[in-house]
């Protein structure tokens, strides 16, 4: 219609079922996961609006959504409580090595490049910018791409467990050892986000504006007269 164009995207994952039996990868029987998004434009709206929905049939795995942007961004921004935090990009060498190959030393967490956010994320490389803006995915990570950066955003992250003592990020476990069989987050989700390109950082751009638009749509109701 005149108000919205929308670009339907649907395909089916085959992935590992779960964790196999020892934990130290995935299990050899796949199953199906149907994914579809819906991509939208608006007139006189710098955002673009997706809408992505899932069935999760899979245990044990995390599932995020990149966008691969021409930017060499060596922070990002991110909002938070009181504050819009500016963190590193990427981890160093050292640290981006294959987690058995890390030396966990006693008490030592493996440090990860994935962060908290409130409704936006943003990187910039002075004249241009990307800006993530979500409703409900408080986890983001960016990583150089060779090219650019990429920016993740976590949709679902699928774990059986409260903890256990046999995480590769950490020695020793970090609370206790309960099984949370909803925490593998079966069934269908919906998860709603949006892109923003635009000039400059995120104070030039407004991006606090731009989530909390869209955190926030306009609510029409046909009244009565009264």
């Amino acid at each position: 219609g005149p108000f919205r164009a929308t670009l339907k995207i649907e395909y089916v994952w085959k992935i590992p079922q779960s964790l196999s039996e020892n934990r130290q990868s995935r299990s050899r029987e796949y199953i199906e996961y149907p994914i579809t998004s819906f991509v939208s434009l608006y007139p006189h709206i710098r955002r673009i609006d997706i809408r992505t929905e899932v069935e999760n049939r899979a245990k044990d795995h995390r599932l995020r959504v990149g966008f691969a942007a021409n930017i060499k961004a060596s922070h990002s921004f991110a909002e938070m409580p009181f504050d819009v935090v500016k963190r590193n990009v990427g981890l160093s060498e050292e640290n981006m090595l294959p987690e058995k190959q890390i030396a966990l030393k006693k008490g030592e967490e493996v440090k990860v490049a994935t962060y908290p956010q409130g409704t936006f994320v943003s990187i910039s490389e002075g004249e241009k910018g990307l800006t993530l803006i979500n409703q409900g995915l408080p986890e983001y990570e960016v990583l150089p791409d060779g090219k650019g950066s990429t920016v993740f955003i976590t949709l679902l992250r699928c774990v059986g467990w409260l903890s256990r003592e046999d995480l590769l990020a950490r020695s020793g476990s970090a609370g206790p050892s309960l099984p949370t069989p909803d925490a593998q987050c079966l069934g269908r989700h919906t998860f709603h986000y949006g892109l923003v390109p635009h000039r400059g950082n995120w104070g030039e751009a407004k991006s606090y504006l731009q989530a909390c638009e869209f955190r926030l749509p306009l609510i029409v109701q046909e009244m009565d007269s009264h």
